[in-house]
């Protein structure tokens, strides 16, 4: 089969795309050209990242890398614009002694033994003195390679290979191992025309001859081979299968994000897990009559792996029934005692419902009786404390809040979660191993398993929903533990946002202090007192409030005033002259037809003062299934008349459907309103004027490959919907313009911030790569409410 051309890009396109890669991979990679080894003729630039020709010269040149690899498996990314190839341009690898210029603009890498690699103008592999033959071997006749691509270099199998995202372009070069033993090749590129430049990245190196990462070519024949045999589904074979499962299950432990995604799309190709997931049911089955431990904890190692690096990978083995046979190992692991190799493994399939429960896309599925009912049997029994935590954060992701309020944890059991919080927040992560005295499973397998702070803390916060737990940790040991995660994070700024999540942690138990104590104020024993009135706590608190990032301030002052209510009563509210203040800049500044446009009856001030008079809580859930999102806290809400359909039993949008937001600029309010819902870059407005994107969004000629930009942005977070919000000022005021919109669930797909933020965490309580729902669904999405924020 041809492989497929490649779409084509503007100029402009090509040299935004290069101009993200350079500035993503610049601080994330060791390579750099090599000026010394590089030839005169040759300029360096961005970081020495890319090697360019600035003038003229009737010669062919050369480049080489900083570094020279003998053995291991290396992987770059390369970007060769395909406008800029000129003449000549051979992406490959090179000994010391290849020589760096030739006359004539004549091929130079591949003309003798010292060089080799891709002739991207001609299709061809290049080596020894002029050798050459078709590459990649099945094209078709206008294939031109993309401009960005990855160069393998696999010393272990001694094999030069090339690809793209999606496509295996296969050995390019092979036999290297032999050729150039001992010998250092160095990343090299032949180029000859004015203009011409190529960058590049290393992504993976790893020197080990033994490491167990290989070439993809190689892998994706493996693949196969391997899918074939659990496709006959003999027991005969487990061995065989085991040992190339570990083989696979090594990539995602010591290969960066990239790598794995590369291999996860090579397996997910073949055949969408199908013979991974039959396989995993046919051993599930056989369990119950014969001790096959070891090769369901070898496809579990497996699953647990890829589920924690892929998001994909989870969504398509629940797609193929992975879920009933995870229940059916639970159901084994409960009445099965015998087994008791089958028990040691129930960390990895807890990890796995972990891995898979986190992806909010498919997390609908996961709220099934039968799998709520095993976890809760297994928390019963559980007597180690990995495991034990493992469950809770399971159970903690697919409970229902009401099922989270009436769940009430073991002391020990919230003691381990609280330790959990502050080792996650002290080491930016944790691994599980640590809690068993003795590990319950091999050493190496548990370590893979790390709790990151946001995990560690969206499970405290799933805790204390219940208000048993929210008091028996304020007597206790909770409020300590805060002290500690805010003396050490205090002096690491980098790390602020574990301060915002211990604050909400804290703001969601004194709002459960305060609602118990007015049905019963002897639950507020004098223990609970001591702990909500220690002295370091409210200078932490009143520190917090004032110097810190405005999210963080926010809570710490939702904190302070919580705490006050609880030891001095309610504070008398103020008039709240927010609703005069924004209806003024509706009225005045935005002409809004408020009469046409605004239900008043459910406008709703949000404002610090007002949010905590009516002692609510922070964040809130809405829609079948249920979606979280936060309160839009420090913002107005102006009630908007509904479309009449929203009534439609049908429909029931004001029930069924979930909460998002969307943030945009002054200027589009009214337009928005007058067309009913949102428009999108490019559509004109009942006045004639044309809508444009603000100069971050992505535009057609300027986006990442294979993203459309025309779509719906909405957000689940008013926290990152705000980034897009505009600024305006009017009477000494400035303020800020969104959107609450009710959304139909299955309408949207789920994406990461498009920002560019990196870890920097946006939302407290929901992960940056889930901030953005796309949809082109316009009809399925009702304005709900107009925010005003003021400041």
């Amino acid at each position: 089969m041809a492989i497929a051309q490649p779409a084509k890009i503007s100029i402009d396109e090509g040299e935004e795309a290069t101009k993200n890669f350079l500035e993503f991979v610049k601080k994330r990679t060791r390579f750099k050209w090599n000026a010394s080894e590089s030839s005169n003729d040759l300029l360096l630039k961005n970081n020495n990242l890319t090697i360019y020709k600035e003038n003229y010269s009737d010669k062919s040149n050369l480049a080489k890398g900083n570094q020279g690899f003998t053995s291991g498996i290396h992987i770059f990314e390369v970007n060769s614009p395909v406008k800029k190839r000129g003449k000549i341009c051979i992406v490959g690898f090179s000994t010391k002694d290849a020589q760096l210029d030739r006359e004539e603009q004549q091929q130079l890498c591949g003309s003798n033994n010292n060089s080799f690699g891709w002739d991207l103008n001609k299709n061809n592999a290049v080596w020894g003195s002029g050798r050459k033959m078709p590459y990649p071997a099945d094209i078709s006749d206008d294939f031109e390679a993309p401009d960005f691509f990855y160069m393998i270099l696999d010393m272990r199998s001694g094999c030069l290979s090339f690809r793209s995202d999606s496509v295996e372009y296969g050995s390019c070069c092979t036999c290297l191992e032999r050729i150039f033993r001992n010998v250092p090749l160095y990343p090299t590129v032949n180029i000859s025309s004015k203009g011409s430049e190529v960058s590049m990245a290393l992504i993976y190196s790893n020197n080990s001859p033994n490491d167990d990462i290989g070439d993809i070519s190689t892998y994706s024949s493996l693949w196969k081979e391997l899918a074939e045999k659990m496709k006959v589904r003999s027991l005969s074979s487990t061995n065989y299968i085991n040992e190339k499962l570990k083989l696979f299950s090594n990539i995602p432990r010591v290969a960066d994000t990239l790598t794995t995604s590369m291999y996860t799309h090579l397996i997910i190709d073949y055949d969408e897990t199908e013979s991974l997931i039959n396989y995993l049911k046919y051993l599930q089955y056989r369990s119950k009559r014969t001790n096959l431990s070891n090769p369901l904890s070898s496809i579990l190692s497996f699953l647990l792996r890829f589920t924690s690096k892929s998001r994909k990978f989870s969504k398509t083995i629940v797609n193929r029934g992975c879920l009933d046979i995870i229940v059916g190992i639970l159901d084994n692991i409960l009445r099965v005692n015998q087994f008791t190799d089958l028990r040691s493994c129930r960390w990895k399939v807890f990890g796995l419902i972990m891995n898979i429960s986190s992806v909010s896309a498919i997390q609908d599925v996961m709220n099934r009786e039968d799998l709520k009912s095993s976890l809760m049997e297994i928390y019963k029994k559980e007597d180690k404390d990995s495991c034990l935590l493992l469950n809770l954060i399971c159970l903690m992701n697919i409970l229902s809040e009401k099922e989270k309020a009436t769940f009430d944890l073991k002391d020990s059991a919230l003691r381990l979660v609280v330790k959990l919080v502050v080792d996650s927040s002290k080491y930016v992560g944790c691994k599980l191993s640590k809690y068993d005295k003795e590990s319950a499973v091999d050493d190496t397998d548990q370590c893979f398993i790390i709790i990151y702070p946001r995990v560690a803390f969206s499970l405290l916060s799933g805790t204390l929903t219940s208000d048993n737990n929210s008091l028996t940790l304020l007597k206790g040991c909770l409020i300590e533990s805060l002290l500690k995660i805010f003396q050490k994070v205090d002096k690491v700024q980098e790390h602020a946002h574990h301060i915002e999540l211990a604050l909400h942690c804290l703001s969601r138990c004194l709002q459960t202090v305060i609602s118990v104590s007015k049905d019963n104020k002897s639950l507020l024993t004098d223990e609970v007192y001591s702990n909500i009135r220690n002295r370091e706590l409210q200078e932490f608190l009143k520190k917090f409030s004032s110097k810190y990032q405005p999210s963080i301030v926010n809570v710490a002052k939702i904190c302070e005033a919580r705490i006050h209510e609880i030891t001095n009563g309610a504070a008398k509210k103020k008039k709240c002259e927010i609703e005069k203040i924004v209806t003024s800049f509706v009225r005045d500044y935005l002409k809004i037809d408020v009469k046409t446009y605004i239900d008043s009856r459910f406008n709703r001030c949000h404002c610090r003062n007002c949010h905590l008079a009516r002692g609510g809580s922070d964040y809130k859930s809405q829609g079948e299934p249920s979606r979280m999102y936060p309160v839009p806290i420090g913002w107005f809400k102006f009630g908007l008349k509904l479309p009449s359909r929203h009534a439609d039993k049908s429909i029931d949008a004001l029930k069924k459907w979930q909460i998002a937001y969307h943030g945009t600029s002054y200027n589009n309010i009214v337009p928005i309103l007058q067309h009913g819902n949102f428009l999108k870059p490019g559509d004109t407005t009942l006045d004639g004027k044309k809508i444009r994107p603000p100069e971050w969004h992505f535009t057609e000629d300027n986006k990442p490959e294979g993203f459309n930009v025309n779509q719906t942005f909405l957000s689940p977070s008013i926290f990152y919907s705000e980034l897009y919000c505009d600024q305006v000022s009017f009477k000494d005021k400035t303020f800020k313009t969104a959107f609450q919109v009710l959304v139909k669930p299955d309408v949207y797909t789920v994406g990461p911030e498009t920002m560019n933020l990196g870890t920097t965490a946006i939302d407290p309580r929901l992960p940056n790569d889930e901030l953005e729902w796309m949809t082109y669904h316009c009809g399925a999405i009702f304005l709900y409410g107009f925010l005003v924020k003021v400041q």
